[in-house]
């Protein structure tokens, strides 16, 4: 996937990821896989993204 286009799907993901986590249905160390799973990432990109994504939670509750 070109950066231009990541950068787009960034948010898309985000989303994904937030009602996953709040769906309860898997523990989200595996959210990885998962988000290689359904946008087709690979194993390095989709981890980046995920990190991303946790830091977020530390961001916005400082």
């Amino acid at each position: 996937m070109p950066k231009g286009e990541l950068n787009d799907a960034r948010d898309e993901i985000f989303n994904y990821l937030h009602e996953l986590r709040e769906s309860g249905t898997i523990n989200m160390f595996g959210a990885p896989q998962v988000i290689q799973d359904v946008f087709g990432l690979p194993k390095n990109v989709a981890r980046e993204i995920f990190i991303e994504w946790t830091q977020t939670f530390t961001t916005n509750q400082t």
